[in-house]
């Protein structure tokens, strides 16, 4: 998998979760301040940690032969 395949997967992971706290909201008919406020947090703060603690991992061996090769 390319870095550019885990950057992708990685968005496409915290846009459905995003997507699928909204959509709870919306079905529990959140109103008040504190439960909006809430589900933004539930919604947002799990994507974001996600997002900058995922590292990619290393090049293995390999991956660095045939980049070399290239």
């Amino acid at each position: 998998m390319t870095v550019v395949e885990r950057h992708q997967l990685k968005s496409l992971i915290a846009g459905v979760w995003i997507l699928a706290a909204g959509a709870t909201g919306v079905m529990a008919g959140v109103t008040s301040v504190g439960a909006v406020s809430l589900l933004i947090v539930v919604g947002l703060l799990p994507p974001l940690i996600m997002l900058f603690r995922w590292r990619d991992p290393p090049q293995t061996l390999s991956e660095s032969i045939q980049a070399a090769r290239r």
